[in-house]
């Protein structure tokens, strides 16, 4: 049981080793991970209809293909969500403008921080 306000953290990455690493972190501080996703269609399905409370998205799914259009639909429902990157911020600052980016490698204290 968590004992934070946010419970159900969804993970989209499709990197296996970096979504395990995630999900570890994630549960050690207390929440309940959703996924990990490590494709674009299912991470669009589960946030379309999941209850989420916040979600931890890599930008660059691979195949071409970003997490913009995930976090979009979070947006519309009202889900705070992050993207993790490899890539730099300001790439993605030109198409997200203010979006919350964390650098991989994701560290735990940075999780800790940015976690409600």
């Amino acid at each position: 049981m968590s004992f934070h306000s946010c419970t159900r953290v969804l993970i989209v990455e499709d990197d296996v080793i970096i979504a395990l690493m995630m999900v570890s972190i994630v549960e050690d501080l207390g929440y309940e991970v959703v996924g990990p996703s490590i494709d674009f269609n299912t991470a669009l399905q589960i946030a379309k209809r999941d209850e989420l409370d916040f979600a931890l998205l890599d930008f660059n799914l691979g195949q071409g293909e970003d997490a913009g259009p995930i976090a979009g639909i979070l947006a519309d429902r009202g889900i705070p969500f992050a993207f993790t990157t490899g890539l730099s911020p300001a790439s993605i600052r030109a198409t997200y403008g203010e979006a919350t980016i964390i650098s991989k490698p994701v560290v735990e204290k940075e999780l800790f921080d940015l976690l409600p």
